[in-house]
């Protein structure tokens, strides 16, 4: 092949044609404004150095090259050879640590500043003067004209060769370019439309369909039109791990960078989650030896997916990234008609197939060890602040064997403390994988002792309240306000004080008939102010209640009293019959039982569980006081899920003297008439489920600014961004524990992920790895509540000791899986696993 013509425009490859389409939608992005610096030591000739570039610029079409739209397609323009000056800013009279600052920030501007693809020129040089005898040449270029091969492979080595010839006087013996990247593209044209081009498509396709999108421990939401507004982070493996590696990799057929690149997959699938992980690299699109010393953007991304099941071993997990490298290899074409042929689904704004990449260059020879080329200046890459990813691993090996790095991260996406616990977790499991490449992989400990100082913050001593009973707060309200109004249902209200009496009364009557300590009240669920009174009733008579589903056939209604040894009572038949009391004193302690909840279970016999008057009144009153709930508020009652949820719904408003609106069964699925209920009654508060939720939406219900609403886990952003759009504040709880123990509680803000928040008081969670030991935050595990005064859940015929709940911490494994955020905050991740 000989070099076509520069007279002509010149089709643009599929490489740049994405980077062009890309600059159209984002004419001032700089995601892809890139600076390297090639750096000289000792004696340097300025005026040599201007001529052996101006030569290099020459010799290389593409980086005289400008793009426009000619007949609706966009071409390369390549202009004639124009001399470029190199101004010699001198800072070598400053302290080392000063040029490097003053040398940031100058370059920092520069490459700050968006190229014109249209009008050029896309390379900036800088040549700076740095003391100790050193030069370097800060070199920006937007990416649509090279490569990381350009530069190591080709730029290094000719720039070199043409100093020397200038300095010496001599002409370089470089020899004529074979071709140019013009030849390049029209070659890449015509290879992607053929056979075998389609064929590796096919089976590309079929080795990446249903890639999933990585779950990552994001800090913010992501945007529909992402800034790419990046930082760095620095990563730095000293050579005595880095030979370790290299040893490792030999041993099992390997390159380092399948070491590297199983190390990454094992962060992911730890930090999502999942054994089905994928992440990106680079991959050289040159197919053809004359088009090797060809600068320009010739590299494509290519997609590793890593099958972690079976609890692979490092030395086996190696083994499948070095095979899943081959097959990706075999069945290389260019990304973007890759991305055109399979149309991933990727949430907006995320990178379709993958949202991370690792980069490795490894040591390549230099043509002098007076010249250096760096690729990965991490304060450079800071100060920048570009970035086309969420997560960027771009990792270079140096000549004395230690690996420098730096972790690109979205500032959009991820706080700085995340993006450095990142690179520190990357670089543990490195530490793990060198010291037993037989562990299993997915199962090392990489937790560090800033994590643990980091996880004993988290179960640091909470608010500490005086003990109490459920019903003891409640008679406190009674006597401080007795006139206020306790329970509303319907056109029927009750004060706090005639509440009181008239659940001493059912509690005489319960006692009267020797149900007092110890037993257990079933009671029909079924909203009615009777229903109010007479649970407060059991609870004064040193009883727990427990609210039975009213929709539940009578035969199952039949099993779950028997499950849990409970008396069945008619509160409208209890309150009728109650006699008159006043002034008897309460039974029930804090660590004795204060309530049951039942759950069918359509494999077996109803599982019942409980909780204690302490836990209920450690949930409620954290709850109360997250969402301000006092004297004159009103809380709204939902009738259908009443018997699940009634310890935070019934008691959490009346220990904190607000008023209990009972919504009539009916309003439960009324969106339109539920929100005439709350304008009526100047409803404070609604907890629902996220489908209770939809359905009410779905069904009419009105935006109420002045309505602060509780959904439970899991939460949906489009859920939970409409009611954000319609309620003054929106919560977010996780019911941990068949008792109805809500064991967690966060606050939803637009622009935040969504979390569960933090552990009510008392209440601890743990987040698990498989061997039961804490992960650091960013991770996956499984989420354990440990609280006082909860009892497991039993099935029937194993009835609750009707002796009551002991003080003793109980911890449950909720079965869900979650992950620390970095302020504090949890995350519950979907129960995912392989999708391909």
């Amino acid at each position: 092949m000989t070099a076509g013509s520069t007279e002509a425009p010149a089709p643009i490859s599929v490489a740049q044609e994405a980077l062009w389409y890309l600059h159209l939608l984002a004419p001032n992005g700089i995601g892809y404004n890139e600076t390297v610096s090639i750096r000289k030591h000792g004696s340097f000739d300025p005026d040599a150095f201007a001529v052996a570039f101006n030569a290099l610029v020459a010799r290389h079409e593409a980086w005289r090259t400008t793009f426009e739209v000619r007949s609706g397609t966009p071409v390369q323009i390549v202009h004639p050879p124009e001399p470029v000056q190199l101004p010699l800013p001198d800072l070598g009279r400053l302290d080392p640590e000063a040029a490097e600052r003053r040398a940031v920030e100058e370059v920092a501007r520069m490459a700050k500043v968006p190229y014109d693809l249209r009008r050029g020129p896309l390379v900036r040089p800088l040549l700076v003067r740095f003391p100790g005898a050193e030069h370097r040449l800060y070199l920006g270029l937007h990416h649509i004209v090279f490569d990381g091969v350009s530069l190591y492979r080709i730029v290094l080595p000719e720039l070199v060769a043409l100093y020397d010839a200038a300095a010496s006087g001599d002409d370089a013996a470089l020899g004529d370019q074979p071709a140019h990247y013009g030849d390049y593209a029209r070659d890449e044209q015509e290879w992607i439309e053929g056979p075998r081009a389609r064929r590796r498509m096919a089976r590309a396709a079929e080795r990446l369909g249903g890639t999933p999108v990585a779950s990552l421990p994001l800090d913010f939401s992501r945007r529909e039109s992402p800034g790419f507004r990046g930082a760095a982070v620095a990563i730095s493996l000293d050579a005595q791990l880095v030979e370790r590696l290299k040893g490792i990799a030999r041993g099992a057929g390997a390159t380092l960078f399948q070491v590297l690149g199983a190390a990454w997959s094992v962060l992911l699938a730890r930090s999502g989650g999942r054994d089905d992980v994928a992440f990106g690299t680079a991959a050289d699109l040159r197919r053809r030896p004359e088009f090797e010393s060809v600068v320009g953007y010739s590299l494509t991304p290519v997609v590793l997916r890593v099958a972690l099941g079976g609890r692979p071993s490092f030395r086996e997990l190696i083994g499948r990234v070095r095979n899943e490298t081959l097959d990706a290899l075999d069945t290389l074409v260019p990304f973007e008609r890759l991305v055109r042929e399979l149309q991933p689904k990727a949430p907006p704004g995320a990178n379709p197939l993958y949202q991370t990449i690792v980069i490795f260059e490894p040591t390549m020879p230099s043509p002098d060890p007076a010249w250096s080329l760096q690729l990965m200046e991490v304060e450079l890459a800071d100060a920048v602040g570009g970035c086309r990813l969420d997560l960027e691993l771009q990792l270079d090996e140096r000549p004395d064997g230690h690996i420098a790095g730096r972790l690109l991260y979205d500032r959009e996406l991820f706080e700085r403390a995340s993006a450095q616990r990142i690179a520190g977790h990357f670089a543990r499991v490195l530490d793990a994988l060198a010291a037993d490449p037989d562990a299993d992989a997915l199962g090392v400990s990489i937790t560090t002792e800033a994590d643990r100082r980091w996880l004993r913050d988290r179960h640091a001593a909470s608010i500490r309240w005086a003990p109490a009973t459920v019903h003891g707060l409640i008679e406190e309200r009674a006597g401080t306000r007795p006139d206020a109004r306790a329970v509303s249902f319907g056109a029927e209200s009750i004060s706090y004080a005639t509440l009181c009496q008239r659940a001493e009364g059912v509690a005489r009557g319960l006692r009267a008939n020797g149900v007092g300590e110890g037993a257990v009240v079933a009671l029909p669920a079924t909203p009615s102010i009777e229903l109010v009174v007479t649970a407060l009733g059991v609870l004064r008579a040193g009883a727990a209640h427990l609210l039975i589903d009213p929709g539940l056939p009578s035969e199952a209604l039949g099993r779950v009293v028997a499950a849990s040894g409970a008396v069945l009572l008619d509160p409208t038949v209890a309150c009728r019959s109650s006699p008159e009391a006043r002034g008897a004193p309460a039974a029930g302690r804090e660590g004795a039982r204060c309530c049951l909840v039942h759950a069918s279970d359509p494999d077996g016999p109803p599982r019942v569980a409980g909780m204690s008057h302490g836990a209920v009144l450690d949930m409620a009153r954290t709850f109360a006081l997250e969402l301000g709930i006092g004297p004159n508020h009103a809380t709204a009652v939902l009738a259908h899920a009443l018997h699940a949820t009634a310890a935070l719904d019934l008691w959490m408003p009346l220990i904190s003297g607000a008023r209990i609106v009972l919504a009539p069964e009916a309003l439960s699925f009324d969106g339109a008439n539920l929100s005439r209920l709350i304008a009526s009654e100047r409803i404070a508060v609604l907890h629902a489920s996220p489908e209770t939720w939809r359905s009410l939406l779905a069904s009419g219900l009105r935006a109420a600014r002045g309505v602060s609403v509780l959904c439970d886990a899991p939460l949906d952003e489009e859920l939970a961004d409409e009611l954000s759009d319609r309620y003054r504040l929106v919560f977010h709880t996780l019911r941990a524990h068949p008792s109805g123990l809500y064991a967690a509680l966060g606050r939803i803000e637009r622009g935040r992920p969504i979390t569960i928040g933090a552990p009510i008081a008392h209440a601890r969670i743990d987040v698990l790895d498989e061997d039961g030991r804490p992960v650091p935050p960013g991770l996956v595990g499984r989420l354990v509540v440990t609280a006082e005064g909860l009892e497991p859940s039993v099935q029937g015929g194993d009835a609750p000791d009707s002796a009551g709940s002991s003080v003793e911490r109980t911890s449950l494994d909720t079965g869900a899986l979650a992950r620390w955020r970095s302020g504090g905050e949890l995350e519950l991740v979907p129960t995912l696993g392989r999708e391909r």
